[in-house]
């Protein structure tokens, strides 16, 4: 991503960038299927998150955001795909603030289960946040894999998301760790969903371009011929 290099960059120290270009990681768009619905299908609004359970991936500030929607009286369903350690907390936090109607743990599934899956969303969500050791996404694959199935996304402004996420070109960006921010983007969402796809349509657009994994293990191995070549 442009943030690491940018790291890279102020603790190394790099006489030109062009010493360590980007070369993004990235999915098959063709290998998903688009939500192309201009307004809401569903009866309720359908959340989506897929991540291991873990502190980095920040569903506890999910779960803040899903009690406020439900106070707020926004009839929605959030189902969590993926497993890990944060699972039990999680569980927890369900239970004691009676979320058991609104959000589904679904545990871990494969990709071509989630595939299927994300298109019968209406808004896909990454919370994630900077944990207690520093530990970061880069720019997550699950981000790619909503945009190539339709999905408008929210996500935290961390790390190398805002180069995919893009405010109001491709997306929903709030401050990690800010649970009312990210039930008002949802929200935002909801109220507007024609909107939120035209951003995802957008998001489709720049995952084609900037993130197919043919093309970018094209740009990978051209590189690797220069520097063999070299």
């Amino acid at each position: 991503s442009q943030f690491n290099q940018q790291f890279l960059e102020e603790t190394v120290g790099l006489e030109s960038r062009d010493a360590m270009p980007v070369i993004h990681c990235g999915i098959e768009p063709a290998w998903y299927s688009r939500n192309e619905q201009d307004a809401i299908r569903n009866e309720i609004f359908e959340i989506i998150n897929v991540g291991s359970l873990q502190s980095y991936k920040g569903h506890m500030y999910l779960l803040e955001a899903c009690l406020l929607l439900k106070q707020l009286g926004v009839p929605f369903r959030c189902r969590i795909i993926g497993e890990g350690k944060q699972r039990i907390n999680l569980e927890d936090y369900i239970s004691k603030h009676d979320l058991k109607q609104q959000v589904q743990l679904v545990g871990a599934l494969s990709q071509a289960d989630v595939a299927e899956i994300l298109p019968s969303a209406d808004c896909y969500v990454q919370p994630s946040v900077i944990d207690a050791s520093g530990k970061m996404e880069g720019i997550p694959v699950s981000l790619m894999e909503a945009f190539a199935s339709g999905l408008p996304v929210v996500a935290t402004d961390i790390s190398g998301i805002s180069e995919l996420v893009q405010q109001d070109k491709t997306g929903f960006l709030v401050p990690e760790k800010d649970s009312l921010a990210l039930a008002s983007a949802l929200q935002a969402v909801h109220e507007d969903l024609s909107h939120a796809r035209r951003l995802a349509n957008a998001g489709f657009e720049l995952v084609s371009a900037k993130f197919s994994l043919s093309k970018n293990v094209l740009l990978l191995s051209e590189e690797l011929e220069q520097l063999v070549g070299a």
